[in-house]
Parts: structure tokens; sequence; C-alpha cells
């Protein structure tokens, strides 16, 4: 008994351990592109393990990661906004940036272990990274 105390106590310094450092990895890389890329401002996404799968598991998954020239802010006086989803709105009326750079941290970002991000942010969440860090909301879903 006492040896499997210790291997629970091991397995959780380890997962904390990579929570922390994910955490502080994943703000290092943002903070280094957005430093690359002054002309983005906002990079959002959301991640959740879909309720129901048509009899398939559900998997938790990261989805698109979009890239926005504006911030959720400049987009107070927006009637298209709607309240109960900002997201949807804000990624409808906002200038969506393509090119190289995005592209590529994208790609990086998509490589990365989707536990990564449900350790760091959790489930069920709506995630808007800025130069400021990151702003995290529970996100409801069907």
């Amino acid at each position: 008994m006492k040896k499997l105390q210790e291997i629970k106590e091991q397995y959780d310094a380890i997962k904390q351990k990579m929570q922390d450092d994910g955490k502080a990895a994943l703000g290092e890389a943002f903070k280094e592109f957005f430093a690359a890329n002054p002309n983005v401002q906002e990079i959002c996404w959301r991640q959740y393990t879909p309720y129901f799968n048509d009899g398939e598991t559900c998997e938790f998954s990261v989805h698109e990661f979009v890239f926005h020239t504006k911030t959720k802010d400049d987009l107070a006086d927006d009637e298209s906004e709607e309240e109960d989803d900002w997201f949807y709105s804000w990624s409808k009326s906002t200038t969506q940036v393509d090119n190289v750079n995005t592209k590529m941290f994208e790609r990086l970002l998509n490589g990365l272990p989707d536990d990564l991000f449900k350790d760091v942010f959790g489930d069920h969440s709506e995630i808007r990274a800025t130069t400021d860090g990151f702003d995290v909301e529970e996100y409801e879903h069907e």
C-alpha cells in the first residue's frame, strides 16, 4: 500500500510540474509571437469534450485558433456583437490575420498534445490570448 501511495504522489507531482511548465512555456511562446507580430492583437480558441458524439467515444479536443487584429473591447459599440456569445460575433466582425507567421505558429500549437491545453486551461473553455496573457472563460456547448 505504501508503494502505491508513493507512486500516486510522484504522479501528482509530475502532473503538477507539467501543468506549471506547460503554462509557462505557452505563455512565453505567445509572448514571443505577439512581440514578433504586433499586428495580431488576439488569438482565441475553444476547447472541450463533446457531450455526445453519435455513439463514438467523446474525446477532448482543441478547436480552431483564430487570429485577430481587433480586441474584444474595440467591439463594444459594434451592433453585431451578441453578448451571450462574444466569441462568435467577435470572430465574424473582426479582421482575421492570415500570413506565414500565423500559419507557422498555428502548426506549432496544433502539434502540441491536446492534454497539455486541457491541463493548463481546463475542459469546456474559451480562451483569449493577448499581450496581457490569457483570459479563460467557461464555454457551454451542445
